[in-house]
């Protein structure tokens, strides 16, 4: 689906938008995104999960009002995103870490979505993925809504989708027993009471890195026991695999199945440019060897000339000798 922006969408609505912070120095570039939405209607739950103080990060003329939440501990990440939660008073809700950001047409586009659809519970943008110091790495997330891959894998980064606080009446909290991967299962739950609604654009930006731990080096990394993204996913699987019917894990296989034999394709496609990549290289190399063999032919018919002329001349200026000399005789 297409977001257009419709400035008066949602007028009169108001957005909390939840920030869990651990100090980042990035906090400053969040809540500037937060102060350009175009939707003005916004308030910032900021959870300060680590205790830290803040006061350097908040701008002293912040346009909006800020909900400083703080704890007598430190918190989790799920912990804090609860804690956001309980402290929102917007009708819709969205949460921003201390180190991503969003475009000024965000809000609006998304609550002008859930505004045209008032049985979608929650809208989501593309997002796209930066390095830690903001340069562009190469991957967007722009998948349109399949609940059998959200069974598999979470396509929609956090701070890219705007919800309904009224969905929270189902008891869907952050699970404290993940350490990662807790919005995933957050949004496992959401889709059980309402639909989702993709809006196409780019206006969530990801930074790769922070304390979400689901930077991936390699598709085994994800998968390992070993590995703190393998443990969180076994442990999302075993809370959620008895909700799922025989035909939803059947369709999940499926999905599997279809991408192994799509992944296969990708090597194959791979391995051909590889060696298309290699002839063009050898093309190149006989294309450049002939290049020489013409300079090196014309250098050696611009020599050629040069002596020949110089051969006709000296026969010329032979012949006049010997004429003179017959004329003196």
């Amino acid at each position: 689906m297409s977001g257009g922006q419709d400035l008066t969408a949602g007028a009169g609505k108001l957005v909390s938008v939840i920030c869990r912070t651990v100090g980042r120095v990035t906090l400053t570039e969040v809540l500037a995104s937060i102060a350009e939405q175009t939707h003005r209607e916004i308030e910032v739950v900021l959870v300060n999960a680590a205790c830290a103080d803040l006061n350097a990060l908040l701008p002293p003329s912040f346009p909006l009002p800020v909900n400083l939440v703080r704890g007598e501990a430190k918190l989790t990440r799920s912990d804090a995103a609860n804690a956001g939660l309980d402290a929102s008073a917007g009708d819709f809700l969205l949460f921003l870490d201390d180190d991503d950001w969003i475009a000024p047409a965000h809000i609006t586009n998304l609550l002008s979505t859930l505004e045209a659809h008032p049985q979608t519970g929650v809208a989501y943008s593309s997002a796209r993925k930066v390095s830690a110091t903001g340069e562009l790495v190469g991957i967007d997330f722009d998948q349109d809504f399949d609940p059998v891959l959200l069974m598999r894998d979470n396509f929609i980064p956090i701070h890219s989708a705007l919800f309904r606080k009224s969905l929270l009446v189902h008891n869907c909290r952050f699970d404290t027993e993940l350490e990662v991967y807790e919005d995933w299962d957050f949004w496992i739950q959401l889709s059980q009471y309402t639909n989702f609604q993709h809006v196409e654009g780019i206006t969530a930006f990801y930074r790769e890195g922070g304390d979400s731990k689901t930077d991936a080096n390699t598709i085994d990394d994800r998968f390992s026991p070993d590995n703190i993204l393998g443990i969180s996913r076994v442990r999302v699987y075993e809370k959620w695999k008895s909700s799922w019917s025989g035909q939803q894990i059947s369709a999940l296989i499926k999905s599997s199945l279809a991408d192994d034999v799509i992944h296969s394709l990708h090597a194959d496609i791979a391995t051909k440019n590889a060696e298309l990549v290699r002839v063009a290289a050898r093309l190149e190399k006989v294309a450049s060897d002939s290049k020489l063999i013409q300079t090196d032919y014309r250098l050696i018919e611009t020599a050629y000339q040069a002596k020949k002329y110089a051969l006709e001349s000296t026969q010329t200026e032979l012949a006049a000798a010997r004429n003179v000399a017959g004329q003196r005789e």
